[in-house]
């Protein structure tokens, strides 16, 4: 399977993006855990 440079980035954005988005809604509950604990 061989991707493009232009595809390869673009995956790799996509990739990035979801990491990040998922990183925000961990941090979120994290946050709201640790405010139920305290």
């Amino acid at each position: 399977m061989l991707l493009s440079k232009f595809e390869l980035d673009h995956f790799l954005n996509l990739c990035i993006e979801d990491l990040l988005t998922f990183y925000r809604a961990f941090q979120r509950s994290h946050d709201q855990l640790l405010l139920l604990l305290c």
